[in-house]
């Protein structure tokens, strides 16, 4: 079953450019089953999650509603895991501090933390131009402050520079599991030398 809706997933976002393809949903697959090892949890349920999580995101370049049920009834997957998975990834998305996106089991936890490691780190600014690139979206406007608590729909379409930190270096903190904790450290730490380096050579 994972074969087949990882066959399904490849074809649905191969041709995304926006930081969502296959490539960050397999990071995310490979750290969730990491941080597994160490924090327990359904490891099908984990695995499974990992791979549909983004699928039904609306920043992706392939949205669509519905593909991720479809796919579980013509799959076979019996009522409870289905409802597990919809559960995590209804709410794995960072949508804003003051939005409450905390995950009830320890499979979500995990996913959820899998999925904000590869938001940090050289992954995440990455991911972060790649995303505004295909959004045209500015890289930096001084004149535009960064919002500390902004809403999802202001995070959004804000400047790359700013993303860091309305969303990306709040999320070292805002990690679920120890593992996953311990892994952003230095992640975190990557992307605050990034900033620093920027507004040397952006000031001249």
């Amino acid at each position: 079953m994972l074969d087949s809706v990882e066959k399904r997933v490849k074809e649905h976002c191969e041709k995304d450019s926006t930081g969502h393809d296959f490539s960050h949903i397999d990071r995310v697959r490979r750290n969730a089953i990491k941080i597994a090892k160490m924090e327990g949890g359904d490891p099908f349920v984990i695995e499974l999650s990992a791979l549909l999580h983004d699928v039904e995101d609306w920043k992706t370049e392939n949205y669509k509603s519905g593909v991720v049920e479809k796919w579980m009834d013509e799959t076979g997957l019996d009522s409870v895991t289905k409802d597990k998975v919809n559960a995590i990834i209804s709410k794995i998305s960072f949508k804003g501090v003051n939005h409450d996106d905390k995950m009830g089991t320890i499979e979500g936890k995990v996913v959820q933390d899998a999925d904000r490691l590869d938001a940090i780190g050289a992954m995440g600014i990455i991911r972060s131009a790649q995303y505004g690139v295909s959004n045209q979206i500015t890289y930096h406007d001084p004149s535009i402050k960064p919002e500390l608590n902004a809403p999802q729909e202001k995070i959004k379409k804000s400047t790359s520079i700013n993303h860091f930190y309305e969303k990306l270096l709040l999320l070292k903190d805002r990690m679920n599991t120890e593992t996953a904790r311990k892994m952003a450290v230095k992640r975190h730490e990557f992307m605050g030398l990034f900033l620093k380096e920027f507004f040397e050579e952006w000031n001249g």
